[in-house]
């Protein structure tokens, strides 16, 4: 794959000033990403729960997952901070956790009083995420990915990993194994991926055995990519509107080009740099 790489200044070299305008707005991300307290997020918790209790039992587990990751996608809040070129956020707050309760739930219950005071790795807990999580996280009881797994586990396995004799991390948080084909995103886009895994689906031959998990996928394929297009867009939103208040001539040009490129990738092929950035960022 070859993409051009200009500068995000356009490709000049814009000699000492312009490396001292980028190290000057490096400090300043830097500076406000410090002032902000590492914090938990209960968006995306309140979101999943209510796909998942919504769908749940009437839908394929994958759609499912399908539904709640557009759902999260489309009602999360959208940040853009000051001096930022390349957008994107997965919390309600910057330097803010989201919880993940189909993952497993219990500890985050049992420790929302702790998580501030903690010795180490301290999240702050505000008072509206402590109501939405204590509201939300009990309602995953014997749902959770851990709770069906530590009731398939037999005795002596469970006991085992209780006393710590080995861990199964992998049963309260997803395992980080992936090799995501960014290439595909980057190169085609997602309105063409999105597009594949409608046309798949139309020629699927429904005497193949494994048709049924086939279209389930290919479904589920559709349903995120559109998705991430469109929260891709909810960005541009957002960069054209403080565009129109924006007083400072160089942050409104750089937001301009923030609503250009956030309408083009991750929906279509990069080809820039910065364009490539931004689509791998979102994806």
């Amino acid at each position: 794959m070859a993409i051009p790489a200009p500068l995000f200044s356009g490709g000049k070299d814009m000699g000492s000033a312009g490396t001292r305008d980028r190290a000057e707005r490096k400090h300043r991300q830097r500076a406000r990403l410090l002032a902000h307290e590492p914090s938990v997020c209960h968006e995306r918790a309140a979101i999943v729960t209510e796909v998942y209790e919504r769908l749940g039992g009437s839908l394929p587990l994958i759609l499912v997952r399908a539904h709640a990751l557009a759902a999260v996608l489309d009602r999360m809040p959208v940040l853009i901070g000051p001096d930022e070129l390349i957008v994107g956020n997965q919390a309600g707050r910057p330097r803010s956790a989201p919880i993940f309760p189909e993952y497993s739930w219990e500890w985050v219950l049992e420790e929302l009083d702790t998580l501030p005071s903690r010795a180490a790795d301290r999240f702050g807990v505000p008072p509206a995420t402590r109501e939405a999580l204590q509201s939300v996280l009990p309602r995953w009881r014997g749902k959770s990915f851990r709770d069906r797994a530590v009731h398939a586990l037999p005795e002596d396995v469970l006991r085992a990993h209780q006393s710590l004799l080995f861990l199964l991390t992998s049963m309260g948080c997803g395992v980080g194994h992936l090799a995501p084909d960014y290439s595909r995103v980057l190169t085609r886009g997602l309105d063409a991926i999105a597009t594949e895994a409608r046309e798949r689906l139309a020629l699927l031959d429904l005497t193949d055995p494994e048709a049924i998990r086939k279209r389930e996928f290919c479904q589920a394929a559709a349903i995120v990519a559109d998705a991430a297009v469109r929260f891709a867009v909810r960005f541009a939103e957002v960069a054209e509107r403080l565009g129109t208040t924006e007083e400072n001539p160089q942050r409104r040009v750089e937001l301009q080009e923030i609503v250009r490129i956030c309408r083009k990738v991750p929906a279509k092929p990069a080809e820039s740099f910065h364009e490539a950035l931004q689509s791998f960022w979102f994806v």
